[in-house]
């Protein structure tokens, strides 16, 4: 419908619609002024109400709810975000039951964002040991960070799984269904070669774990 039509187009990113139950929902985006915005329904996406998490210069999401986790429950999305006026790696948490946002909280703020949004890249989920996993790369860093408290407290740096900075592959994180509930998936998506690949991560080889990878697919054309 025209209400929620008006909504997605202004996106340059969003996340979801994420359902807390069959009425109430959010989406979670970067609006036409580049602030970090909320939408929230109570009437299943019929009409929607904004409002305006962070103002200014977002140039990458990434969300992840708690009930994507095999046996999750509860309301929660997990919104990382890139802003480019401060180089900041940002965390908040938003409800979807009432639209509602937590603190915001600094994961790095020592990147170079890029001014393009798709010049970065983005990825987050949460394990089924119950930790936040956000990975990322800028058109100069490549990084992977791990939080038990939705980052209340510094953060722990992992091995990061993207290969270059200056590459812009995708990347797409899931809770990894091994004997470790630490453990990370990824589905990721090689630029440079055209492939689509299967990565792990496991958090119990060394400090920082390491990533293996199995191909799924050859000739995957590239997408901006």
């Amino acid at each position: 419908n025209s209400s929620a039509q008006s909504q997605t187009e202004l996106r340059n990113t969003m996340g979801g619609a994420y359902f807390a139950n069959q009425d109430d929902c959010v989406l979670i985006r970067s609006d036409g002024g580049s602030d970090l915005t909320t939408d929230f329904s109570s009437n299943g996406g019929t009409t929607w109400t904004p409002t305006e998490i962070v103002a200014g210069n977002v140039k990458r999401i990434a969300c992840f709810a708690d009930w994507e986790v095999p046996g999750g429950t509860g309301t929660i999305v997990h919104v990382v975000w890139l802003n480019v006026t401060d180089d900041t790696l940002y965390y908040v948490d938003v409800d979807a039951a009432d639209g509602t946002s937590g603190t915001i909280r600094t994961i790095d703020n020592t990147l170079t964002v890029s001014a393009t949004d798709t010049l970065n890249r983005l990825a987050l989920c949460k394990t089924r040991s119950g930790n936040l996993v956000v990975a990322g790369s800028t058109q100069t860093e490549l990084f992977c960070y791990e939080s038990s408290d939705q980052f209340a407290t510094a953060a722990t740096s992992l091995s990061d799984g993207y290969e270059a900075a200056t590459e812009e592959d995708w990347c797409l994180l899931f809770p990894a269904n091994t004997g470790d509930g630490d453990d990370v998936c990824a589905i990721f998506q090689d630029r440079s070669v055209n492939q689509l690949t299967v990565k792990m991560l496991d958090r119990s080889n060394g400090a920082g774990g390491t990533w293996s990878e199995t191909l799924i697919r050859v000739g995957v054309a590239e997408v901006a």
